[in-house]
């Protein structure tokens, strides 16, 4: 529950007039607990402003303030007729929690709160849902989940109501990884699977992540994996020879190499790799044949004409 509002917020003084519960840090922990012990059966909706930062920016901060209460209006008035909660989590964003409803359900509310803002200014507002159960996760994740779930729709543009899935632990276990956090990223990627476990991408992260952590054998287990789901991906290939290069085992490398040439000829890291293994097996005429492919398909890069001139200048060819 870290992001439950501390700080004084923009409307901050209007909603704790008009709605004090909704603004407490400590009655919305109080709420959500006793979502987590009581229902067997509960969604939650966080619900975000878009481009809030810009609305404040541009028309000041009594219009941000405005639409901070209207839409906690919205909110409050649902909940009259419907089993949910509302509650401030942070500057733009506000939480459902939603008794005895399914992702179905959630989503249909998500998109009444979206509509009932429309029909009062042009402001829009996203929304991650997130739902119990769900899979493996325990009630204290739902909500983690629905702000996941919000990241997601992220990707979609404003206005967009998105439920958690894998893609939405992709999207995290990628940000981890940005962040340094390769552990972190392998426990979300990790989880993905166990909601969908025949995501390629999620297999072939997994693997690079093992792959950075020296977990050489788990990361061609997850490569492989991969390959299994879908034979054509290039990418669980390419990284399957580089894991075995970096095993040094050059042979099973250039073989899954050559699979990933074919599957696709135009790549220049892949014809780099091949001609990087036939040179250093002292084939330098297969060298020169798969270097000169990958100079054709990058203009730059000083270490593929580096390798290809080392190689021209083995084979005596000085021009």
């Amino acid at each position: 529950m870290e992001e439950l509002v501390k700080q004084s917020l923009v409307g901050s003084e209007n909603l704790n007039q008009f709605f004090p519960e909704a603004l407490d840090p400590e009655t919305s922990r109080r709420l959500f607990q006793s979502f987590v012990t009581t229902c067997e059966r509960f969604a939650v909706l966080v619900v975000q402003i878009d481009d809030f930062d810009g609305i404040l920016k541009q028309l000041g901060e009594t219009i941000a303030s405005e639409i901070v209460m209207r839409l906690m209006r919205i909110t409050h008035g649902l909940s009259k007729t419907k089993p949910i909660k509302p509650v401030q989590l942070s500057q733009a964003r506000f939480a459902c929690f939603c008794e005895d409803m399914n992702e179905d359900a959630a989503v249909l509310l998500a998109r009444e709160i979206q509509r009932r803002l429309a029909l009062v200014g042009k402001e829009t507002v996203s929304a991650g849902v997130a739902v119990y159960p769900f899979r493996l996760f325990d009630k204290p994740a739902i909500l983690d989940n629905a702000l996941k779930a919000l990241d997601h729709a992220g990707f979609f543009g404003p206005n967009t109501v998105t439920p958690f899935d894998a893609v939405s632990l992709n999207i995290s276990a990628d940000k981890l990884y940005q962040d340094g956090d390769i552990d972190g990223a392998i426990r979300e990627f990790e989880k993905g699977l166990m909601v969908d476990p025949e995501n390629v991408n999620l297999q072939n992260s997994l693997g690079v992540c093992f792959g950075v952590k020296g977990k050489l054998e788990a990361a061609i287990d997850a490569f492989e994996r991969a390959i299994c789901l879908d034979p054509k991906d290039l990418m669980p290939v390419y990284n399957l020879g580089l894991a075995h290069l970096k095993r040094g085992d050059r042979e099973t490398a250039l073989r899954w190499f050559l699979e990933a040439h074919k599957i696709d000829g135009d790549i220049p890291e892949v014809a780099y790799q091949i001609g990087m293994c036939y040179r250093e097996a002292g084939q330098i005429d297969g060298a020169i044949e798969y270097l000169e492919k990958a100079v054709s398909k990058k203009v730059r890069g000083a270490y593929l004409f580096r390798a290809l001139g080392d190689c021209y200048l083995e084979k005596k060819m000085l021009r």
